[in-house]
């Protein structure tokens, strides 16, 4: 995923990918791997750890991946020609941009926290980001 991103950014964080046929297809044949390589994985263990990296990778592909400059077909391909060769190829596109958004069939590990559990046995309020936390949590449940 490391790689992929990398490739695809040029290594400089949050910026505009290029429009570059090759980066987006080597970045999509990463992520295809990936997922290759994730079915292979059967210990318990080891598939938690792909999941975190995983759900980390997908976030900043996510982040990357909100700019308005993407939302326009002007962006994968030169509006003057059609034809042109360096057109961002559809499928890299879509492998990618499927990535970077959460999957239905994603178990959420928030889904197994209980609320009153964390508020009776942890510090979910305390500290300065904590008093913010109840204040947000009572509005809330107003």
């Amino acid at each position: 995923m490391k790689w992929g991103y990398e490739t695809l950014t040029d290594g400089m964080e949050n910026n505009l990918p290029k429009p570059c046929r090759l980066k987006w297809l080597t970045t999509a044949r990463h992520i295809s791997r990936y997922y290759k390589l994730k079915d292979l994985v059967v210990t318990d263990i080891y598939r938690l750890i792909l999941e975190e990296n995983e759900e980390y990778w997908r976030h900043r592909f996510y982040i990357l991946l909100d700019q308005i400059a993407l939302r326009s077909s002007g962006y994968y391909m030169d509006l003057e020609n059609n034809d042109w060769s360096e057109n961002i190829e559809p499928k890299s596109a879509m492998v990618i941009n499927d990535f970077s958004n959460w999957q239905d069939s994603t178990k959420d590990p928030l889904d197994s926290i209980n609320e009153g559990d964390l508020i009776k046995t942890g510090k979910p309020f305390y500290g300065h980001c904590g008093s913010g936390i109840e204040s947000y949590s009572c509005i809330l449940k107003k």
